[in-house]
């Protein structure tokens, strides 16, 4: 086989490999790219997940503030009824307590004036 057809063969093998090469490279490039892109696209994912979950856990959060909020006033609100009825009741109590403390004295005076009564009759007849 002459040289310039060994040459030729030889040249021809090499831009084959040289366009190989050059092709594979490009699809490397091209995956790198490819790859790049999407772990772009979740991270835009992830930060808007995050954004959103931040979003929702402020709400969540403000909802949860509100509730205490009105606990507490509802608290203070029946503590204070709480206190007026203590003392409405206390005070009826007291009353009532002197009102029968009244009538026992009276009815203690009554029995003792008939006992006085019974023992001079008594003292009388003897």
């Amino acid at each position: 086989m002459p040289n310039y057809l060994v040459v030729l063969i030889l040249s021809v093998f090499v831009l084959l490999g040289a366009f190989y090469e050059n092709t594979v490279e490009r699809r490397i490039i091209q995956i790198k790219e490819e790859l790049l892109e999407l772990g772009n696209e979740k991270k835009m994912k992830v930060k808007e997940e995050l954004k959103s979950t931040s979003e929702a856990i402020t709400k969540v959060k403000v909802e949860f503030e509100s509730t205490i909020k009105k606990l507490k006033q509802e608290l203070e609100s029946t503590k204070k009824n709480l206190k007026q009825e203590l003392e409405s009741t206390k005070t009826e109590l007291k009353q009532e307590l002197e009102s029968t403390r009244k009538e026992l004295k009276q009815e203690l005076e009554s029995n003792r004036k008939e006992l006085k009564q019974e023992l001079e009759s008594t003292k009388k007849e003897l």
